[in-house]
């Protein structure tokens, strides 16, 4: 089951590798790419198109953020073994899953992808997390 920008990020990930670049790619069980990957033995959490639209629909996963809960799992063991010494930085396209990691691991430098507008809510939280360990990718000079 792919979502944007997963797509990107693993073409990201599979250039970097080709490259020579050592690169670990944070997925779940059954993710397969040149790049190392690390699942953290982490389920999919949906496999077709129909379970992903019964897991955005359903009010009672949405308020309990139950989704996001696996992408922050994975985002605390990137920050841990960063942290450890084992990676230069850590790269995130959804800066939700780590913005309010990122004070926690001051010595750990974080990218984040822009790929949605900057709503001024969104502007607000950022500059609600911001810490010197934290740099921004934008992909417009509109956005920028």
């Amino acid at each position: 089951m792919v979502y944007a920008p997963i797509d990107l990020a693993v073409e990201i990930s599979e250039s970097l590798a080709k490259r020579g670049h050592e690169v670990t790619f944070f997925g779940p069980n059954g993710t397969n790419m040149a790049a190392k990957v690390e699942t953290c033995n982490l389920r999919p959490l949906v496999r077709s198109q129909k379970e992903f639209r019964e897991l955005i629909e359903n009010p009672d996963l949405s308020l309990h953020h139950v989704p996001g809960l696996w992408d922050r799992f994975l985002a605390k063991k990137m920050f841990e073994q960063a942290r450890n010494g084992e990676y230069d930085l850590l790269h995130f396209h959804h800066p939700e899953s780590a913005l309010d990691l990122a004070h926690l691991y001051p010595d750990v430098p974080i990218v984040y992808t822009h790929h949605d507008p900057l709503d001024n809510w969104y502007r607000e939280v950022l500059e609600m997390y911001q810490t010197p360990n934290q740099f921004y990718i934008s992909i417009s000079d509109n956005q920028r």
